[in-house]
């Protein structure tokens, strides 16, 4: 699962940002990532549309955040701890991952 949630930019950008976020808060994150990485003409149209319908749901059912669709929130989930020190470990050693990671 966690290898799973890791192989796609999208996703990991979501985990990062709730890396970010500071859990004693309960703080939400911005569910929504950058475009300017997007290179596929209406990639960047499609983009939300996939988030919310592929991205979001496949790590709220992993458990690594908590997703409200109707508001749009997202927040540390139940099981975030599982992956936290593999997303630590990999922040650690960015400068030695490909330049196109996240």
């Amino acid at each position: 699962m966690m290898f799973d949630s890791l192989q796609n930019t999208h996703q990991r950008k979501l985990l990062l940002a709730a890396l970010d976020s500071d859990p004693e808060e309960c703080e939400a994150f911005s569910t929504t990532v950058g475009t300017d990485d997007v290179s596929q003409t209406g990639y960047v149209d499609r983009l939300p549309v996939l988030l919310h319908h592929v991205h979001l749901p496949r790590l709220s059912a992993f458990g690594y955040i908590d997703w409200d669709r109707d508001s749009g929130t997202a927040r540390r989930g139940p099981h975030f701890d599982e992956i936290e020190p593999l997303l630590r470990l990999l922040v650690a050693h960015a400068d030695e991952l490909p330049e196109d990671w996240p």
